[in-house]
């Protein structure tokens, strides 16, 4: 693959990318691409889950630019999208689609996001990152990071996103059934710091009790938990 130079005044790292998909696989594979044919360019980090996504793109160091994946569970990504925009106007936010519908562009056009494309080998990623650089809209009908933030920065974060990922990952995990001991289990962590989780994200979400939390969780959010280690 021919080498494409993006960089920002010619310095290595001035070009930081994030990557967000809930495929391993995709993950691995465009931040090889990419690490392959922009080498000027550093990818700060990858991530498979909503809470997370909003939690590094609201905390210094932004990255300058976010890739991300939406159609992994239902449309959760506009809200993720919404969430940064209202909250970062420094950060291009372009996403990915299995298939773009007319929907999907209005969608993420009012979410904040500088342009929506298909997720597909052929799509010229390379060429989509070098004009995102300058936050500039991408599509027509799509607007810049300093407008759509201007538009949407009077939002509130959403309860949701308000969890850190290890919360919002326990939480997820006992929403769909699993005891504090197998959620031990597949975190890595003691019973007692599953249970300190679960009470930290009950009192974020202003619940009193753990089935209030799940209900709130469980309603609000269609994030796939973050793949723990």
């Amino acid at each position: 693959m021919e080498q494409l130079d993006f960089s920002i005044g010619g310095r290595s790292g001035d070009l930081s990318i994030a990557i967000v998909d809930s495929d391993n696989f995709a993950l691995a594979y465009l931040a090889h691409r990419l690490q392959t044919s922009m080498p000027l360019a550093t990818i700060v980090w990858t991530a498979n889950s909503g809470n997370e996504t909003v939690e590094r793109c609201l905390t210094d160091p932004r990255p300058r630019i976010v890739l991300m994946g939406i159609g992994y569970s239902g449309m959760q990504g506009m809200g993720v999208c919404r969430t940064i925009r209202a909250h970062n106007d420094t950060t291009s936010l372009v996403l990915f689609a299995p298939v773009v519908t007319t929907e999907h562009r209005m969608r993420a056009a009012a979410s904040g996001a500088q342009g929506i494309y298909a997720k597909q080998v052929e799509t010229n990623i390379e060429h989509i990152i070098g004009r995102a650089q300058s936050g500039a809209a991408l599509q027509d009908g799509f607007m810049s990071v300093s407008e759509a933030y201007r538009k949407l920065r009077e939002a509130p974060i959403p309860r949701q996103f308000r969890l850190s990922p290890r919360e919002a990952a326990a939480l997820d995990l006992a929403s769909r059934g699993l005891s504090m001991d197998q959620i031990s289990e597949y975190m890595g962590v003691k019973p007692s710091t599953v249970k300190t989780f679960v009470t930290r994200a009950s009192h974020k979400l202003g619940v009193q009790t753990v089935r209030q939390a799940i209900a709130v969780w469980t309603e609000n959010s269609r994030f796939v938990a973050p793949q723990m280690r």
